[in-house]
């Protein structure tokens, strides 16, 4: 399972929890909601989201930026980062915020552990001969 698969499971088709902590005036009792537009200034609800249903976790402002997109790109855009060139940063952040696990790090870091136990062993086999 890859890393975006582990994000979209961890929500369950349910981006209300996810879309609460950055829009605190948002109503998530339906599931697509209104609230205003967090990326420019707004008063009044030009941001529609869809938190459940076939187009869980996305967004759009009818608002002055018309800006779109997934849960990631909002959370990219709250955090100034591209999700485009920055894709990996942005699912690694998401994944830290919301407590999800990342599939395949216990291998990695098992692997780097083991190639740097490698490493010191073969500087202290060097320095000892």
């Amino acid at each position: 399972m890859n890393i975006k698969q582990a994000l979209i499971d961890h929500f369950n088709g349910d981006y209300s929890r996810f879309y609460t902590r950055y829009l605190p005036d948002l109503l998530a009792d339906r599931d697509t909601v209104q609230a205003p537009c967090p990326f420019h200034d707004d008063r009044q609800p030009s941001l529609s989201v869809n938190l459940r249903g076939p187009h869980a976790g996305s967004w759009r402002c009818f608002g002055a930026c018309g800006e779109r997109g997934s849960f990631l790109d909002f959370w990219a855009k709250k955090h100034g980062m591209d999700c485009g060139g920055e894709f990996r940063a942005v699912l690694e952040g998401v994944a830290r915020e919301f407590g999800v696990s990342l599939p395949g790090n216990g291998r990695a870091a098992a692997e780097r552990k083991h190639v740097r136990t490698l490493a010191e062993r073969g500087i202290s086999e060097r320095t000892t001969k």
